[in-house]
């Protein structure tokens, strides 16, 4: 019985280690997007649309629900941080915006914003 449960403990770990299982949103950083894919090198640009979810002034995030981004990026409602602060107090919890994002060591920055009808 140990030597069952050993060879399913070593091969999880295999698994999770060569990234064939993932580990569970709870245990991963939330801002971490090193998993998904990149286009042209360490900075990728993407233009989506999305839906203000919550703006965090104290974080200095917009809290935005996308659909898939053409970088690779599957949809999902994640934190941006906008260029211009002022952009805290000009978007509005449930607007849709058209955005452009840019990755930039590891973080996803709001690069520029308009509102969709």
């Amino acid at each position: 019985m140990k030597s069952i449960l050993s060879r399913i403990v070593s091969a999880l770990l295999i698994a999770v280690s060569a990234g064939i299982v993932g580990l569970p949103h709870s245990v991963a950083a939330p801002s971490d997007h090193s998993r998904h894919a990149k286009v042209n090198g360490p900075t990728s640009t993407a233009t989506a649309e999305g839906l203000v979810r919550k703006i965090d002034r104290q974080k200095s995030t917009v809290i935005i629900a996308h659909g898939p981004l053409p970088n690779g990026m599957p949809a999902m409602t994640m934190g941006f941080r906008p260029k211009d602060r002022a952009w805290l107090d000009q978007l509005k919890e449930g607007q849709k915006i058209r955005f452009t994002a840019e990755e930039v060591n590891g973080a996803m920055i709001l690069k520029s914003y308009e509102a969709v009808k």
